[in-house]
């Protein structure tokens, strides 16, 4: 009786084997070698960014959900109140985090007494697509408030600057930010 194959026998077979070799031209010596790319695993891939998209990030941020529900309505309201607000989520948070960063140490320590605290439970990590000049002007400003002492991680500083967008929102919007859908669309315009 011949022992069925196992996924790592079917694996160390496909190490072993020559790669194929794919003709892009007429001759032998334009054959070029299609290698797959083994360090890392297909989960961590994601799609190359065009050389046009290249100025943007993936940033992951952790907020309580509370918060997070409250970015989305304040998101919504600055759309229908601000003329010149963003068209999306990640545009609107943008907008935000390049607000806190441009403030001094002192200032941002300051902000962060004074905004709302979180209500603790049930957080949620996100990734946002952030243009690559917002996140390195958030990392500087982190440096800066650790070199003043005020020692916070990436979603820390987010938290902050959100929350204080939030109650700039719900003034504008007379104390109460209308409620987000479930689900935001990818653009509002």
């Amino acid at each position: 009786m011949t022992r069925r194959r196992s996924l790592r026998d079917f694996d160390d077979e496909a190490i072993a084997t020559d790669l194929p070799r794919i003709q892009t031209g007429a001759t032998e010596a334009a054959a070029t070698v299609v290698a797959p790319h083994h360090s890392e695993s297909p989960r961590s891939r994601r799609p190359q960014a065009s050389a046009g998209a290249s100025s943007q990030e993936r940033t992951g941020i952790y907020l309580q959900a509370a918060t997070f529900a409250a970015a989305r309505s304040a998101y919504i309201a600055d759309f229908e109140s601000v003329a010149e607000s963003p068209d999306t989520f990640g545009g609107w948070l943008a907008g935000v985090l390049d607000r806190h960063a441009r403030r001094s140490p002192r200032s941002r320590a300051a902000l962060a007494d004074q905004v709302p605290a979180e209500t603790v439970g049930g957080g949620v990590n996100r990734a946002f697509i952030l243009p690559a000049a917002t996140v390195q002007a958030m990392h500087e400003a982190i440096a800066a408030d650790r070199r003043a002492g005020n020692i916070a991680s990436r979603s820390q500083f987010a938290s902050v600057a959100i929350r204080s967008a939030i109650e700039d929102s719900r003034g504008r919007a007379g104390g109460e930010l209308p409620p987000a859908p479930a689900r935001l669309p990818n653009k509002l315009r």
